[in-house]
């Protein structure tokens, strides 16, 4: 493994296996280590393979991809290289980049000096077109001043690779794990690339030639470098649709005058229906046997643009005021998709929040006054404070130092 490491350490093996879905026979298995030497690795960890609980992660396969001819498309983020096997025997027919890459770049080594890559892909095997993500960096290791989307063409017969185009985020984004490349349809029915900046939080759409069409980012660009917010692989579909199964809406009433509403994973919501019902106090939270029975009106609709929206409930003792409310949401039709859970005002429960919080601040007041009062006069009366109040740890550990521990009886 290098690195003065014993040829008995211990390694994480990089595998890959094909099984028929339909009767769990494996079809075809393949493992980096019958192929590949660990000391050729460009991982310099030097704490990894002195024992069982750390190996030594030598080869780092994060991506495969089979083509008509059934042959693998593999990426090696550890060895800096992309390799195409053999579909039967798992020989490895050649290796672009890394050590020792079986073709000459014509493009003053820009197609194969791609480092730390990820989601190596056909692109049109015909024509020899390859795309993938250039991380070009894995901390501490720093290749390059920014990633990049590569798409190489590849002339099999003659052995070259040239760069065919590189994408490059606005902000110059540097991701040190994670990344893709996926080639989509624009909207105009030509062939858009979009490109996932893993560790950095963003996605963005190009035209083949590079031109930048738009970027967004779900978290700041400053904590870019900081990688808390990361997408292991972006993908952008022409349609999908989301409707949870396991879940409805949820709606929430906060303190009688708001009910928000949000339905996580649901993408065809256009509306949001708010339904009114009247009915009897109750001193459950939820009761379903009473909510089926409700008759629920329709008291107002509003337009869904933010992921939560909101409804102002009308005030107590008037007229158009309910006990008991639901949501519908609504497509663009406004057609009823689900319900979300019956949700009650505080007098439907049975009481008021705010009066029962009033209550435990009398309590609490109450009991306030009362220890005070209890404090005042065992000190007048020369006492050494309340018992609880002296014999605390702090008290305690400042004795045993020979601290004066007066001052801790407060405490």
């Amino acid at each position: 493994m290098g690195m003065w490491r014993s040829e008995h350490g211990w390694i994480t093996d990089s595998v890959f296996q094909e099984v028929d879905v339909e009767t769990g026979d494996l079809l075809f298995e393949w493992r980096a280590s019958d192929h590949f030497d660990a000391v050729d690795s460009y991982m310099s960890n030097p704490f990894g393979g002195y024992s069982q609980t750390s190996p030594f992660d030598f080869f780092h396969i994060n991506s495969v991809d089979k083509d008509a001819h059934g042959n693998y498309l593999i990426s090696s983020r550890h060895f800096h290289a992309i390799i195409y096997l053999d579909g039967r025997s798992g020989e490895v027919l050649w290796v672009l980049g890394g050590r020792d890459s079986d073709f000459t770049d014509l493009s003053d080594g820009r197609a194969s000096d791609f480092s730390w890559n990820h989601d190596a892909r056909w692109v049109s095997r015909e024509q020899g077109l390859v795309s993938l993500f250039d991380n070009s960096m894995a901390w501490p290791h720093i290749n390059a001043d920014y990633s990049r989307g590569l798409l190489v063409r590849l002339d099999l017969a003659n052995r070259t690779v040239a760069l065919a185009h590189e994408y490059i985020s606005l902000q110059q984004a540097r991701s040190s794990s994670q990344g893709s490349v996926e080639m989509i349809s624009g909207a105009d029915g030509t062939e858009h690339v979009f490109v996932g900046w893993g560790s950095s939080a963003a996605y963005s759409e190009f035209t083949p030639d590079g031109t930048l069409l738009c970027e967004t980012h779900f978290a700041a660009s400053w904590l870019f470098f900081w990688e808390r917010v990361k997408s292991y692989r972006a993908f952008k579909a022409p349609v999908w649709i989301g409707v949870p199964a396991a879940w409805d809406p949820h709606a929430t009433i906060i303190n009688d005058k708001t009910l928000y509403v949000s339905w996580n994973g649901a993408t065809e919501v256009a509306f949001w229906g708010l339904q009114g019902a009247r009915g009897a106090a109750s001193s459950e939270e939820e009761d379903d046997d009473d909510d089926e029975a409700l008759e629920f009106e329709d008291v107002d609709i509003i337009e869904k643009h933010h992921f939560e929206e909101h409804f102002t409930l009308p005030a107590k003792g008037n007229d158009a005021a309910y006990s008991h409310y639901r949501v519908a949401a609504l497509d663009r039709d406004r057609n009823v998709l689900r319900y979300s859970n019956v949700t009650r005002t505080a007098s439907a429960r049975g009481g008021s929040w705010g009066s029962g919080v009033a209550a435990l601040a009398v309590v609490a007041g109450v009991v306030g006054v009362g220890m005070g009062a209890t404090y005042w006069v065992v000190r007048k009366r020369g006492g050494g404070g309340v018992r609880w109040m002296r014999g605390g740890s702090a008290a305690a550990s400042a004795s045993a130092v020979g601290v004066d521990r007066s001052k801790y009886r407060l405490l």
